[in-house]
């Protein structure tokens, strides 16, 4: 499933969970503080669509099923238990709250303004009811309304507190993948060249320079290689360059999918070492290819002229024969 159907799945279930546990709840508080056992038919019915509903939504979720559970909290639940719980002295209210963000959430175009409208009206009609026959509501006496309260209003609080809860980790997690698309590359985990260029210019901007070197690599036929063994090999080259360069160049230093089949490092240290570095990855990984090193100069200023430089480099080792490095001031 895409993010958004998964978190409308899930989220879905888990207010059917509640809706039966609300049920029991009613149930039980209901017996306890002296309400009549007949208001207990619509907990018993809202429990028993609750399961049929699950039961039918467990692999995708379906609009039908979920039109249907809506229609009847609007049109029948909503309905009932304001009469038969005190109207306006229950809860009532805060339930309609999450009433219009579940539908807010579940449903879109002209179904979503059907529903909302439809609960509008009938919250006016069931307030307008009150007040003109106030008989039509069952009141009771306020040491039961005032239980009745207190207990409703903890699962009010701890439900809102949930539903919020999911919406704002979904809110990271989804925040934290468009973070990882816009900055990273998807197949290698890599920074992409975008957010290279970034950190390239932020060097630029320092006054000291030294031993800062940029380094590309290029895999050599890779062409060849998607031709005759398939993408999919293709792509596990791909993989295994970038974990052998995230292992060379570990932080600070910064490595970057650059496009295709080329890869870019920044690299802070001496020469020397670099140099080992490179000499390593030519025993390590099983592919050919070539590498161009640059280092950068107190006097540059220009990104692109740079990359141009490392660019040349790397020309140069694939001229001369490709599987080598060239250094290149």
């Amino acid at each position: 499933m895409k993010p958004k159907k998964e978190l409308t799945h899930h989220l879905f279930h888990v207010i059917l969970r509640f809706v039966l546990f609300i049920a029991v709840f009613n149930i039980v508080t209901n017996t306890l503080i002296g309400f009549p056992v007949e208001d207990n038919w619509k907990w018993v019915f809202f429990a028993i669509l609750s399961i049929i509903t699950y039961f039918f939504t467990r692999e995708k979720l379906s609009l039908l099923w979920k039109t249907v559970f809506f229609i009847y909290i609007i049109f029948i639940m909503l309905p009932v238990s304001f009469v038969e719980s005190g109207g306006t002295q229950n809860n009532v209210m805060g339930y309609v709250f999450l009433l219009v963000i579940c539908v807010t959430f579940f449903f879109w175009g002209n179904l979503r303004i059907f529903m909302i409208c439809s609960i509008i009206i009938m919250f006016n009609l069931l307030l307008y009811m009150e007040y003109q026959f106030p008989n039509t509501v069952r009141f009771y006496p306020s040491e039961i309304h005032s239980i009745d309260r207190l207990a409703q209003t903890s699962v009010l609080l701890i439900m809102s507190f949930l539903f919020l809860k999911i919406f704002s980790d979904t809110y990271a997690k989804d925040r934290e993948r468009l973070n990882k698309l816009v900055h990273y590359d998807s197949l290698t985990e890599l920074l992409n060249r975008r957010s290279f260029d970034d950190e390239l210019n932020k060097i630029l901007e320092q006054s000291n320079r030294e031993n800062e070197y940029i380094i590309f690599f290029d895999i050599d036929y890779f062409k060849e290689i998607n031709d005759t063994q398939g993408h999919h090999y293709g792509d596990e080259v791909l993989q295994e360059m970038a974990d052998e360069l995230k292992t060379a160049f570990v932080y600070p230093n910064i490595v970057a999918r650059w496009g295709g089949d080329e890869f870019v490092a920044l690299y802070h240290g001496e020469y020397e070492t670099l140099i080992q570095k490179i000499e390593s990855l030519y025993k390590d990984i099983d592919v050919s290819f070539s590498c161009g090193i640059v280092r950068l100069k107190d006097n540059d200023v220009s990104a692109d002229a740079i990359l141009k430089r490392v660019d040349d480099a790397l020309y140069m080792s694939k001229e001369n024969g490709r599987n080598q490095w060239t250094y290149q001031e």
